[in-house]
């Protein structure tokens, strides 16, 4: 979904400081510069190797390429459009030990990737499962144990849940529980995530990527938030990534945009909800046109207002 925006912004340019392992300084690019070090967020110290690495800066990744401890290029990919849950796999582990009654969805649910993608059908089975786990005393106790959000904060690896047959068998019942009301709800076990989580505005509506229900796991970096589930088992988007924008300081400067509805208030317009369906919804920024040059050939009407004094 960022491929041209990947293909845009390439940075090349050398490091003012080379010595090795050493965090922060500016990266010098052929068109100006960009500060880094771990004031600025990054993930992991400068690497100390000659190969390529990859880390994050708030929301865009850097894979950088040394030669002899000098920077040669560094090509900048966009993760604010990223919706892949961290720590899903402790969550399957715990469902494969629970061991519920073999069936096809429950093989599907085991090996997916963690995408909270619009057409993925595990994504929504997850969803269904977490959703009634957390319905039960029982359930909430074991998050507790599967997350062990502990262990970042201490610098170790997360302790292995010790489950006793009573949570394992609440974890069993809640994943039956999950796929009977997938088929109360839709009829079948394949509904996708995008049946169920929408954006748009007054009844028009598309399928979205993403999360943001921190209580049942679910958050990615593209947060969103949605309102309760309507009549249809539908909830639409309604918080989080509202104003989304990425911007290069370079020169000339770069920068990209997508809104979750659209640009204008008014219901006649045709931008009242346009990039809802255009770019929000495909996870796909668009250039926004910064330079009077970039936007000369997309105005379609022009309003020139004299001052009164």
């Amino acid at each position: 979904a960022t491929s041209e925006l990947e293909n845009v912004v390439s940075l090349k340019g050398t490091l003012d400081r080379t010595r090795p392992g050493e965090v922060g300084g500016k990266l010098k690019l052929t068109a100006g510069s960009l500060d880094f070090g771990s004031m600025y967020g990054w993930w992991k110290a400068w690497p100390r190797t000659q190969n390529a690495k990859s880390t994050r800066w708030r929301g865009l990744e850097l894979d950088c390429s040394l030669r002899r401890g000098r920077l040669v290029q560094c090509t900048v990919s966009n993760l604010v459009a990223q919706v892949k849950l961290d720590g899903h796999e402790r969550w399957l582990n715990v469902l494969r030990q629970a061991a519920p009654p073999a069936s096809t969805e429950l093989d599907e649910m085991l090996a997916w990737q963690g995408q909270l993608h619009k057409d993925s059908t595990e994504a929504l089975r997850y969803y269904y499962w977490r959703t009634a786990l957390s319905q039960t005393t029982a359930g909430m106790g074991i998050r507790s144990q599967v997350d062990d959000y502990y262990a970042i904060v201490e610098g170790r690896a997360p302790n292995v849940p010790a489950l006793n047959e009573v949570q394992l068998e609440t974890i069993r019942a809640a994943w039956q529980s999950a796929l009977n009301q997938l088929r109360e709800h839709f009829g079948t076990t394949d509904a996708a995530w995008g049946r169920v989580f929408r954006v748009g505005r007054d009844g028009e509506t598309w399928p979205v990527s993403g999360g943001g229900e921190k209580h049942l796991g679910l958050t990615t970096l593209r947060s969103m938030g949605y309102a309760d589930a309507d009549e249809n088992h539908q909830r639409h988007g309604n918080r989080g990534q509202t104003s989304t924008q990425l911007v290069v300081l370079s020169k000339p400067i770069r920068s990209w945009v997508y809104l979750p509805v659209g640009q204008s208030d008014r219901p006649e317009s045709p931008h009242y909800r346009d990039q809802a369906q255009t770019v929000f919804a495909k996870r796909t920024l668009k250039p926004s046109w910064w330079l009077p040059e970039d936007l000369a050939g997309h105005i379609v009407t022009r309003t020139e207002l004299t001052p009164r004094y």
